[in-house]
């Protein structure tokens, strides 16, 4: 290790060498042949055919190199192709090397760091030790007083007082200790077990296989190694990334896949599924090649650790596709909602599905706020949900949101054809007789829409055609408004 730069700086030189020989060697052939081309053109002319034949044997004899190549035959020296083999050959070793540098050494500072840092650690661990076996020693004597004292209060005729009770328990137990208090002590010569101290030895020899695994292409054997690491030791997102970076060759599954599904299977015998991170980089890898039932059945073996990103995952990848993924997906979606308490974007899935009445109940439940109602309302608008949200609930039958409220939200929207629509309809059961009010009543008794909104309200009724709803509106407003003034005056008057 301590040669290792001087090697790598030797070799590197050598390299220079080699590339400089070579071009000086290459514009002598040039050099060569053009003086050789130049004497058979002005020779060959007026030679006879013996003559021309001796030149043509001088010309291609070559001279041998006045300085040889260290380690090299003449005729290696003078071997172009040899010589270009050779460069490859050092330049590989040389890339090979300063590899290794990085991969397999450290330099001596990160080795005294990490042995300033070891100590370190031993010396607390050495302090929480000894702080440990006090407690332990402590808890044994008040357990011992404890069991003293619950002996007393059954027989108090055992001692005269309570302190002596105690202290002859803490005596006797000097001597001979009993079964509880031998638990203690056998769980100290645990924590003190030598076999203990191999265990740091063994995860590195543990994650160096591993890595000698992923370097020699058996990527199989490198899953199964890392899914059943000890302490879940390779069970991480790092080596969800060393797997991401590898390119699945045509027809097979990547190895991220195929790491995922180890390691999701393998979470009965762990004990815990895999932080929410790692699973949610596992439902990337699944959903990147369509494997939504690999990612349903991993949600109903709850071996995942659900979030809210996770259930933005799932619902973004229903949008654009066909029914039979999105009968599927959002109701994936919708679960992981349900269990990170995201409540508006779980009642949004399940409008997207068409169960309004359900969300309504899963809201009342969750105790919804208006502002969260206009949430769910504004990214799934509907006709459906629209008018069950102005109908009453409950014993106080009052409607959830007003419909002036309803209506002036999705007019603001490029949804506001739906609210013409609930407009449609609320002034026809008016009309019809079905609903006990008045557009003047229902106007006059919104505490909740400005009369701005009513009068814009009124301008889309008039647009769309129900110009009978949007006069009575109107005048319900002019109505609201006297009345409004009227007050003022007088409050202004009394004051």
């Amino acid at each position: 290790m301590a040669a290792e730069q001087t090697t790598l700086s030797y070799f590197a030189k050598r390299v220079d060498q080699l590339k400089q020989i070579l071009h000086v060697i290459e514009s002598n052939n040039k050099q060569l042949n053009h003086e050789k081309k130049n004497i058979l053109e002005k020779q060959g002319s007026h030679l006879p055919d013996a003559q021309q034949k001796v030149v043509t044997v001088e010309a291609n004899k070559t001279d041998t190199p006045k300085r040889l190549l260290p380690g090299l035959m003449i005729g290696e020296s003078i071997d172009v192709a040899h010589l270009y083999k050779l460069s490859s050959s050092f330049a590989q070793q040389f890339k090979d090397l300063h590899q290794s540098k990085k991969n397999c050494y450290a330099t001596r500072e990160q080795k005294d760091k990490l042995k300033m840092q070891l100590s370190t650690k031993t010396k607390a661990k050495d302090h929480v030790t000894e702080k440990n076996l006090q407690l332990k020693a402590r808890c044994r004597k008040l357990r011992i007083a404890y069991d003293a004292l619950r002996v007393f209060e059954k027989d108090p005729l055992l001692g005269p007082t309570q302190a002596e009770a105690v202290i002859r328990a803490l005596t006797r137990s000097n001597s001979m200790m009993s079964s509880r208090s031998g638990d203690v002590i056998s769980s100290i010569f645990d924590d003190d077990d030598p076999s203990k101290e191999r265990e740091a030895e063994m995860l590195l020899e543990y994650i160096e296989h591993f890595n000698e695994l992923f370097e020699e292409g058996k990527y199989k054997d490198a899953v199964m190694h890392a899914a059943s690491s000890p302490k879940g030791i390779l069970r991480n997102c790092e080596t969800l990334s060393r797997f991401r970076a590898i390119h699945a060759r045509t027809g097979k599954l990547p190895p991220l896949l195929v790491y995922c599904e180890a390691l999701i299977s393998s979470v009965p015998a762990v004990g815990s599924p895999p932080d929410a991170e790692t699973s949610l980089e596992c439902v990337k890898s699944a959903l990147s090649e369509d494997r939504l039932d690999l990612v349903m059945h991993w949600l109903l073996q709850e071996r995942l650790t659900c979030s809210e990103p996770l259930g933005h995952l799932l619902y973004n990848y229903t949008q654009g596709k066909g029914a039979g993924i999105i009968s599927k997906g959002l109701p994936l979606a919708e679960a992981v909602y349900t269990l990170v308490e995201a409540h508006i974007q779980a009642a949004v899935c399940m409008c997207k599905q068409g169960k309004v009445q359900a969300m309504m109940d899963y809201a009342i439940n969750a105790e919804f706020e208006k502002d969260m109602y206009m949430g769910v309302l504004v990214a799934c608008p509907s006709i459906a949900l629209a008018e069950v949200l102005i109908q009453p609930r409950g014993p106080p039958g009052k409607p959830t949101l007003s419909v002036g409220t309803v209506v002036f939200e999705l007019l603001q929207t490029e949804n506001y054809a739906i609210g013409v629509q609930l407009l449609d309809r609320v002034y026809r059961s008016i009309q019809a007789g079905d609903l006990k009010t008045s557009v003047k009543d229902m106007v006059l008794s919104d505490l909740d829409t400005t009369s701005d909104a009513w009068i814009q309200i009124a301008n889309k009724c008039h647009d769309s055609g129900l110009r009978e709803m949007a006069l009575q509106v109107q005048a319900a407003v002019l109505v609201l408004e006297t009345v409004k003034e009227a007050t003022d005056k007088m409050l202004n008057s009394f004051s």
